[in-house]
């Protein structure tokens, strides 16, 4: 490893209804009902990490925010045509931090996949995720092999600067490290950065189960978790970050 920021942080047929997916928040923290995992809130009353950082994607009840910016829609090969159906809306993220006095953000995504796409090295799919950001944004970029985007869908521009196979919460993973800038701002300038960010993708003990006329199908499930920040303040609020991966639990519910 060449970084020493990077280093710091590496110590079929007729289908039916899906089984509950959803996370809750609460004041000990976030509990996802279908995958039985959680993240710590370690200050309590909703609070993670510390003050400097609100939750974005609830509302001050607990209630998941709605709309354009926050829902999506699961899809999986159900009937084994090598073409993904429509499942069930859901959230973008299952959480989502923003902090109070910069640009940072941390986010929690987890979401099914084929069993070739989970049978690739993590390390793979890490620098495919980077590769997607050029049309989607970082937060929802996905981690299919990366296609082709035209000049005019292209947004985004990265950069890698490391990608290293990993842990989180015990459970393999892979992280990578990497610079994001705004395609035309760099027409302006070629050193511009408007974003650093560090991104772990874990494989996970969870299952997505879909009830189906051949009785339940299940699919393995990936776990993302990213943070990023401006240039200038990413160093500074890594601790952070940090902290927040010491919180994710993945400890399956009992089924």
């Amino acid at each position: 490893m060449t970084s020493r920021i990077f280093c710091s942080v590496l110590a079929a047929l007729c289908f039916s209804a899906c089984f509950s997916q959803s996370a809750t928040l609460d004041d000990d923290g976030l509990a996802h009902s279908g995958f039985g995992y959680r993240i710590v809130a370690s200050g309590g009353r909703r609070t993670f990490i510390s003050a400097d950082w609100r939750v974005e994607n609830f509302t001050p009840d607990g209630s998941p925010k709605s709309g354009a910016d926050y829902d999506t829609w699961r899809y999986v090969d159900v009937d084994d045509d090598d073409q993904d159906e429509q499942m069930e809306q859901a959230s973008y993220y299952d959480l989502r931090l923003e902090h109070r006095r910069n640009n940072g953000s941390i986010w929690v995504r987890t979401f099914p996949v084929s069993d070739v796409t989970n049978g690739k090295a993590l390390t793979v799919l890490v620098q495919n995720y980077v590769e997607n950001i050029a049309a989607a944004g970082y937060f929802t970029a996905g981690i299919n092999d990366a296609g082709a985007v035209s000049v005019e869908e292209r947004r985004f521009a990265t950069r890698i600067l490391d990608t290293e196979a990993t842990s989180l919460d015990g459970r393999e993973a892979a992280a990578v490290l990497f610079d994001v800038a705004n395609v035309n701002q760099l027409q302006m300038s070629q050193s511009a950065r408007s974003a650093r960010a560090l991104v772990f993708i874990s494989r996970t003990p969870f299952r997505y189960r879909v009830r189906t006329a051949r009785g339940v199908r299940e699919w393995p499930v990936l776990m993302l978790v990213g943070f990023a920040n401006a240039p200038d303040d990413f160093a500074a609020s890594l601790p952070d970050f940090q902290r927040f991966l010491g919180a994710v639990q993945m400890t399956p519910a009992a089924r």
